[in-house]
């Protein structure tokens, strides 16, 4: 029996989460489970990095408009998400500035 792509990306998952992650710079990584990706922090910033997987795993951004900016440019949120390609079309709600929004990955023209 072959498994879907959800169980895979969750045995996956639950696999790394354990882990400790460490980039070229040094800075370690820790899996938070409310972001579905490890986080890690170095001179104040919080960095984000995927989780490995055979599952094929995108970055999506949140597309909540915020404002204008004084120059007349749109804001938007753009906080980076986690995402796994079986999630196309679903649901989901910003960890950021809490809107929800339909994820769609689009494949980009290079």
């Amino acid at each position: 029996m072959t498994k879907t792509l959800r169980e895979q990306a969750r045995e996956d998952i639950a696999r790394i989460s354990k882990t400790v992650q460490l980039d070229s710079n040094g800075t370690e990584y820790h899996f938070d489970i409310s972001k579905n990706c490890f986080v890690g922090e170095k001179d104040g910033k919080q960095w984000l990095r995927g989780v490995e997987t055979d599952v094929p795993a995108y970055w999506w951004y949140c597309p909540k408009k915020t404002g204008d900016s004084p120059k007349g440019y749109e804001v938007f949120c753009r906080t980076p998400h986690f995402v796994l390609i079986y999630q196309d079309g679903e649901d989901i709600t910003c960890t950021h500035c809490g809107t929800t929004s339909k994820i769609k990955i689009t494949k980009a023209e290079v």
